[in-house]
């Protein structure tokens, strides 16, 4: 399990330190966390941030798993406070899954401004079933930290690559 500890919310994040620790065998098994398992897991991130002086008591986790779905979608130009009422009175297009288990979100990417598309908007929709979150919830609170948000490993990537590329990353 790797540990970032990081300013994440400024134009230029600056990381403090970056540490691993083990994570027990079979306590993650495709983004789920074992509950039975949890205990073990709590106490070696806890371990290694005490080892490593590290004491936010905010967290953010980065999930990687298959069972998260993401798709990315172009939709009419609406203003910017409206694409989350839209994606979600849409969102039954984009998965063919019974949504009431799933947590959905979306990430605007950008709007188009040549082609045919001028004037819409691409997004990145995301759904996570809720009892893979449920799990990060209750970790986090075993560890004694307030729980900022739970991100998927693809949106981290774009993140990183557009930070690093600038306006021309492409997702």
């Amino acid at each position: 399990t790797r540990i970032v500890e990081m300013d994440y919310q400024t134009k230029k994040p600056r990381v403090y330190r970056c540490i691993e620790v083990p994570t027990p065998q079979g306590a993650v098994r495709d983004g789920y966390l074992d509950v039975s398992m949890m205990d073990k897991l709590a106490e070696n991130i806890k371990t290694g941030l005490a080892e490593n002086k590290i004491r936010t008591k905010r967290v953010l986790f980065t999930v990687f798993s298959g069972k998260i779905i993401s798709r990315e979608v172009v939709i009419p130009g609406v203003k910017t406070h409206q694409i989350a009422a839209l994606v979600k009175s849409n969102v039954s297009e984009y998965f063919p899954v019974e949504l009431d288990e799933y947590k959905i979100t979306h990430m605007h990417i950008n709007s188009i401004s040549d082609g045919d598309g001028v004037g819409k908007h691409k997004v990145m929709v995301i759904a996570a079933e809720k009892a893979l979150l449920a799990g990060y919830d209750r970790l986090a609170e075993d560890l004694g930290l307030r729980l900022v948000d739970i991100d998927y490993i693809g949106n981290s990537i774009y993140q990183s690559v557009r930070y690093s590329a600038g306006a021309d990353a492409i997702l």
